[in-house]
């Protein structure tokens, strides 16, 4: 682990550390008297485990977020995709297949919630960089990017996606790009 990392993670730690010795010092050189500095190691222990108790709480709030969005992916979305990538799925976006439409537009309400939860900064920067990268691959698919492109026709439907348009890369000729390297690389007739 850096001295960088390990900095970060601690830094609690540190500071406390840091001020109980300076209050020590402090003491020692007969600065205030020992009922003052009773009580500015009460204070510095409580701030200290009130920030612990909020860090863990934030953890175990992630750790749900992360299950959850993890497990709604997992099953009947993540078989659509699978379908995509191996060509046994065609998507016909005039509702002949309406389930896997369906299952598609859950796929963007789930990306918009990864999304809203990124901008509460209750989703680390690196997790975030990684499902960015899986949503823009599955954009990639056409049918996928221009079913999103018609969720988001309307400024209206726009905002039910929490601004997710404009964090991924979602314009036309992003698509029609996509659509060109996927055809080429799957040899897939539009």
């Amino acid at each position: 682990m850096s001295i960088r990392k390990w900095l970060k993670r601690n830094k609690s730690s540190i500071a406390a550390g840091f001020l109980f010795i300076i209050n020590c010092v402090l003491f020692c050189c007969e600065i205030y008297e020992k009922e003052i500095f009773i009580g500015f190691v009460a204070s510095i222990a409580t701030i200290y485990l009130g920030v612990i108790k909020y860090q863990i709480e934030n953890d175990r709030f992630y750790l749900e977020l992360f299950k959850n969005f993890n497990g709604r992916y997992d099953g009947d979305i993540n078989d659509v995709f699978n379908g995509f990538e191996n060509n046994t799925i065609q998507l016909d976006l005039e509702d002949k297949d309406k389930v896997k439409k369906l299952l598609i537009i859950d796929y963007f309400n789930l990306c918009a919630e990864e999304y809203y939860w990124y901008k509460q900064n209750r989703i680390p920067e690196e997790v975030w960089a990684a499902w960015k990268a899986g949503i823009e691959e599955n954009l990639a698919i056409p049918q996928v990017g221009d079913l999103f492109l018609e969720e988001i026709k309307t400024e209206r439907r726009k905002k039910s996606y929490y601004g997710l348009d404009k964090e991924v890369f979602v314009n036309k000729e992003s698509i029609e790009k996509w659509r060109k390297e996927y055809l080429d690389v799957h040899s897939v007739n539009p």
